[in-house]
């Protein structure tokens, strides 16, 4: 796989996960420096499998090493996604007697007004003034009250207000690189497959096993 760094900013942005780490970067030395001493022993004839005695054994630790930054890395983006969103749980009660009011008007309201009115009332809703347990009302009174049509005529402005409520970070920036971040960890699965992603002079980004970066050395194909 080889991605072009000029061609797609949202895409190398989210490389930066990997090329913009002091740690990433030590394995990438690690990693050339196993590749050197390979070419080196090649150059000097020894054969396949007089190298592979000194060298096979390198493969599996730096496999190893790259599962285990993987791992760590995908931890700390869990925890601060996490973070954000403990943080906007926090927010979400400013007067907790106030609200348990406010809760018991809203269900009484919801049990006396019309399907067609409650339909009005959740289009016109704004994310940023309504409550969590509001969603957990409205979605109770859909499920329980609404028939099918009824159900259809609301989902796409339901769902798309239950998201915003929930989770009331996700447009912020520093939400979305930490999204794309664990993306691009998870569709390398480094975690799992120990396998390293690699960016030339040129900005063009190379995923090959250390293995079969390994077998290109020996086989001149570097």
């Amino acid at each position: 796989m080889k991605v072009l760094d000029k061609e797609n900013k949202s895409i190398i942005n989210a490389w930066n996960v990997l090329f913009e780490d002091n740690d990433y970067q030590t394995l990438i030395k690690e990693l050339d420096s196993f590749l050197d001493e390979t070419k080196a022993l090649r150059e000097a004839g020894y054969n396949n499998s007089e190298i592979g005695k000194q060298q096979l054994s390198k493969v599996d630790k730096l496999e190893q090493s790259f599962k285990t930054f993987a791992i760590s890395k995908l931890q700390s983006i869990n925890d601060q996604l996490c973070t954000m969103q403990n943080e906007a749980l926090k927010h979400d009660v400013d007067n907790p007697h106030a609200e348990i009011i406010k809760r018991q008007d809203l269900q009484a309201r919801l049990s006396l007004i019309t399907n067609d009115e409650a339909i009005a009332l959740i289009k016109h809703l704004a994310p940023t003034d309504t409550k969590i347990y509001e969603i957990y009302l409205y979605e109770n009174l859909i499920n329980n009250r609404f028939n099918e049509l009824e159900k259809k005529h609301i989902a796409k402005d339901f769902e798309k207000l239950k998201e915003k409520v929930l989770h009331p970070y996700s447009d912020e920036i520093e939400y979305k690189r930490l999204v794309s971040e664990r993306n691009t960890l998870n569709t390398l699965k480094m975690n799992y497959l120990g396998i390293p992603a690699t960016k030339d002079e040129a900005g063009y980004i190379g995923v090959r096993s250390v293995k079969q970066r390994y077998l290109d050395v020996l086989s001149n194909n570097e």
